[in-house]
């Protein structure tokens, strides 16, 4: 009897607990007025319900161009009208199209940042620690030692000029470096130009030969072009470098063995 009258309390706890409940929501919620359809000029729909209780939504407004009717012709035309394909004004498109992508993709190839770091650092280690107390030696040699004479096989050059020797070919493997970054890096490795030059086989030789086997052979070739006198020392450029800076140091003044 006593677990009989328990369920009987609890049953009226919760009854009274639900009718509160549901009385808030009627007072939070107010009943919406049904609206008359033929009034308000609208018609019922598939169920025939016009009581939903809920307010009808504003009519969304339809936003209008504000250009006036000359320039909505004239940006229609500039949207439709597209050359013709078989003009030379086309192809002419084309190309500045191509050269604007293959431009931006060499810009971002080419990571001006890391390129400026490393001339940074090439102008503050290398020409610091390498190529200016090189220079001082020459110089050196050149006007206080009386420029001494050293030859090696047919050529009787001066110490200061076979200095001056080394340090061009030092120049010129740099160079070869900064040329490997450029064909393999950027133009090979970052972008397409080197497909579309040489081909995707050769592309693909010039990627594996990254580092010393590109590098040698880039260094010989700029060392035949930039270094190499073939005509018994006529060309005074491949034998002094700066020979236009009127330092005799530089100039033919200094016994190259040609």
């Amino acid at each position: 009897p006593e677990e009989d009258e328990d369920a009987l309390l609890t049953d009226s706890v919760l009854a009274n607990m639900n009718t509160n409940f549901l009385s808030q929501i009627a007072e939070s919620h107010p009943e919406v007025p049904p609206v008359d359809l033929e009034e308000e000029g609208t018609t019922k729909d598939e169920t025939g319900v016009v009581d939903e209780q809920t307010p009808m939504l504003n009519q969304s407004t339809v936003l209008t161009s504000t250009l006036s009717p000359r320039n909505q012709t004239k940006s229609h035309m500039w949207s439709v009208t597209r050359p013709d394909v078989n003009t030379r004004f086309y192809k002419i498109l084309l190309w500045w199209a191509e050269l604007r992508k293959q431009t931006m993709i060499l810009a971002v190839a080419l990571d001006v940042p890391f390129v400026k770091e490393k001339l940074w650092a090439f102008f503050q280690n290398e020409v610091s620690t390498y190529i200016v107390p090189a220079l001082a030696i020459s110089a050196c040699f050149y006007y206080s030692l009386n420029n001494p004479i050293f030859p090696i096989g047919s050529a009787h050059a001066s110490i200061s000029w076979w200095i001056l020797f080394v340090i061009r070919h030092y120049i010129t493997l740099q160079m070869a470096n900064m040329t490997e970054y450029l064909v393999v890096d950027v133009l090979a490795m970052r972008s397409r130009i080197c497909t579309y030059l040489i081909g995707p086989l050769a592309t693909l030789y010039t990627i594996n030969a990254k580092g010393w086997p590109f590098i040698l052979p880039m260094w010989g070739v700029l060392n035949l072009i930039l270094i190499q006198d073939n005509h018994g020392g006529s060309n005074v450029a491949l034998s002094h470098w700066l020979y236009f800076t009127g330092i005799e140091m530089f100039t033919p003044e200094n016994p190259s063995g040609g």
